[in-house]
Parts: C-alpha cells; structure tokens; sequence
C-alpha cells in the first residue's frame, strides 16, 4: 500500500479524539505527503503517499505511483489504498476497528 486517505485511521483519530488539522500534521509526521486532489469514482480525494513516491495524473495517461529514488512505477488502480477509497470497504486489518469497540 502505497497511498492513504485520512478515513483509513479513522479509528485512531476517534480514538484520540484527533482534530482535522491535527490529522494533517501526524500524517505528515509519519513520512506521508499529500497529493493534489483527484477524482475517484463519485468523489474528489486528496490522497498521502510513501516518502519517496509521487502521484502522476496526466490527462492522457492512467495514474500511476512513481518512486523517485528507484523509478518503479505502480498503477495507481492496483494500489490497496486505492482501492479502499472507490469501493469504500476496509482493508481487512482495519476492518477489525469500528468506533463502537472503542
């Protein structure tokens, strides 16, 4: 998993009671940087990615991840990340969170 979206730790900030802008600032602590914002099926998202790694949008060509210390490059539709944000499901080790058990 190369790119994030904030819902994904959704359980944490709850958890901690994390404000928005807070959210920010400890993703960006943990190494992640923002992209601009994209559409994804229905809805624009703005997405964190890896150190390293940046989000190529051109209009022409599929998105696609792009480590810049290496020059691998991943689709960004095979990226779990992704994938949680168009179908919305849970990775499966998130999934096991839910704001009720906390």
């Amino acid at each position: 998993m190369i790119c994030f979206i904030e819902d994904m730790f959704e359980f944490i900030w709850y958890a901690s009671q994390v404000s928005k802008d807070a959210q920010r600032h400890k993703l960006s602590e943990a190494g992640l940087t923002p992209t601009n914002r994209i559409m994804c099926g229905t809805k624009r998202r703005r997405f964190w990615v890896r150190e390293g790694w940046q989000l190529v949008n051109n209009n022409d060509v599929k998105r696609y991840l792009f480590n810049k210390d290496n020059s691998k490059h991943v689709w960004l539709i095979d990226d779990l990340g992704y994938q949680h944000s168009v179908t919305g499901e849970k990775h499966p080790l998130l999934a096991q969170y839910s704001k009720k058990a906390l």
